[in-house]
């Protein structure tokens, strides 16, 4: 979704889309505060709903951090 990248490339984030419903943000040199960045922006999209017509929603995730070279989805 549009907000999701809104959010982290302002960060210097890149965001994938993975799946149906998975994403994952891509940092390559990434400072000290890339886990508090990756906090903050999970905190302000489980902030807010989505209205969809007349119904509204509330949004849940689930998040992984991992760090290295190799195998980071696994990881994650």
């Amino acid at each position: 979704p549009i907000w999701l990248s809104t959010i982290f490339t302002q960060k210097g984030y890149v965001v994938y889309k993975l799946s149906a419903d998975e994403y994952g943000i891509f940092c390559e040199d990434c400072a000290e505060s890339f886990e508090a960045d990756i906090s903050e922006g999970v905190h302000l999209i489980c902030s807010k709903s989505v209205k969809c017509g007349d119904i509204e929603m509330a949004l849940s995730l689930s998040i992984g951090i991992a760090a290295g070279d190799e195998a980071l989805l696994e990881k994650a």
